[in-house]
């Protein structure tokens, strides 16, 4: 079974405090306003648990694919990566009930091609990679 888990970009708390936003992984929330957050929760190594909650753009907010790239990374809908191969840059999108890999105007199922592409950034750090 895959673990569910979400990534998103973190907004500003709105309390006139700087803020550098960043990318957040663990549980999703969305509230009926579109208000989204995302919760974490890990064991330290002296067994400390702690948990956070981080409110994200829910426009930036991407699933775990469940699929790792060819250096073992995992990938998160919205990734983009290399095709050494074709020599092209793609993104992982969820397309017709599956994930997968499109560059260029193809699209590939993610199971077939992950061997063979590497993690390069996301749609939302790093757009000019694709120029969308």
């Amino acid at each position: 079974m895959r673990e569910i888990k979400f990534r998103g970009m973190t907004v500003a708390p709105g309390n006139g405090v700087a803020h550098k936003p960043e990318m957040v992984y663990g549980s999703l929330r969305v509230k009926p306003n579109y208000d989204a957050f995302i919760f974490w929760y890990k064991r330290t190594k002296s067994g400390k648990e702690t948990w956070g909650r981080r409110a994200v753009d829910f426009r930036t907010v991407g699933q775990l694919t469940g699929i790792k790239d060819a250096h073992d990374n995992e990938l998160y809908e919205g990734d983009i990566c290399w095709d050494a191969h074709n020599e092209y840059y793609g993104q992982v999108i969820w397309d017709e009930g599956a994930w997968c890999y499109q560059w260029d105007n193809i699209i590939e199922n993610l199971n077939d091609c992950a061997h063979s592409i590497e993690l390069m950034g996301n749609i939302h750090q790093n757009n000019d990679l694709i120029g969308e």
